[in-house]
């Protein structure tokens, strides 16, 4: 029963609290709705996938280094720095013609070129 009576509002709170979002850190603008396609994936990727979204990910240097300063904030292979999300759809050594907006777009296919387990 209060189910019933909170759902109308449920809507509007959700569309208010996204509304008073800053940008995000990965885009730098708001971000899309994320595809449905990535519910197909495991909890683990998809875990993966939303780290890497909100720009703190332990699959990059940029936020090891803010956890431990003897990693060093560049790129394992090609060296350069920051070694951050945008970076990893930028490197020279690991080219793809997929972007950071492909994190909501197209997950599956970031998650297969990331190799995230659960792919």
């Amino acid at each position: 029963m209060h189910r019933e009576q909170a759902s109308p509002r449920h809507p509007k709170a959700v569309s208010t609290a996204k509304s008073s979002y800053g940008p995000n850190r990965v885009l730098n603008h708001s971000p899309p709705e994320i595809d449905k396609s990535e519910l197909t994936l495991t909890r683990e990727a998809r875990t993966k996938l939303a780290q890497l979204r909100s720009g703190f990910s332990t699959l990059t240097n940029e936020y090891k280094n803010r956890i431990d300063p003897n990693i060093p904030n560049n790129c394992p292979e090609c060296k350069k720095t920051p070694h951050d999300v945008k970076h990893l759809f930028n490197c020279r050594k690991n080219p793809t013609s997929l972007n950071p907006i492909d994190l909501w777009k197209k997950p599956v296919h970031v998650a297969k070129f990331l190799k995230i387990d659960g792919t």
